[in-house]
């Protein structure tokens, strides 16, 4: 691959650079989390910290649960028992800032405790609980998958890699003789 003029290569190197530094880890450790438990379209809970392996969330909306988030998981723990009542969405919404984005969410093998619905977006997973009743020993697992850095770095440099460049034209010597002819006989 050859680029043909500074600014090309520059470029380049700049997007690089930006990509990688913010690619630099493979998952939701350092994040920014933000917890919401939701009924119905109100916000009874609304807590954010950083990611760090531990308990992130200890007594949702007093007491309802505790949300564990590691590198690759949400593990929500009912400390309460009951039932969730029916409505439009009745759970818990996790909201990352600083992540990568979340290409996958699933249940863990490991889950007791079901929600209704799991949905997530590139930023969010949300658990919707309605009409759900909490079982013993209750534990909901999500396994969330992001992109690795390497992945992204490699994907990066290929499309760098294939990027169309326009090769410099250049005319023959009859070419060059005919253009300078006919630019002299327009003159005259």
């Amino acid at each position: 691959m050859r680029i043909h003029n500074l600014s090309e290569t520059t470029l380049l190197f700049l997007s690089l650079i930006l990509f990688a530094s913010n690619s630099t880890r493979a998952g939701l450790e350092g994040a920014t989390v933000e917890a919401q438990r939701i009924y119905d379209g109100t916000i009874y809970y609304d807590q954010t910290a950083t990611v760090n392996g531990g308990i992130e969330f200890a007594g949702i909306a007093g007491g309802e649960a505790n949300a564990k988030i590691t590198d690759s998981q949400i593990i929500l723990d009912a400390v309460a028992s009951g039932s969730y009542a029916s409505g439009s969405f009745n759970g818990y919404a996790f909201t990352f800032t600083g992540a990568p984005p979340i290409t996958n969410a699933v249940l863990d093998s490991s889950t007791t405790w079901f929600p209704a619905h799991l949905t997530f977006t590139s930023k969010s997973v949300s658990l919707d609980y309605s009409g759900i009743t909490v079982p013993a020993f209750p534990a909901t697992v999500v396994d969330v998958a992001v992109p690795e850095p390497a992945a992204l770095l490699t994907l990066a440099t290929a499309i760098a890699g294939i990027s169309p460049r326009r090769r410099p034209f250049r005319m023959t010597r009859s070419e060059a003789t005919e253009r300078t002819k006919k630019n002299q006989c327009e003159k005259y």
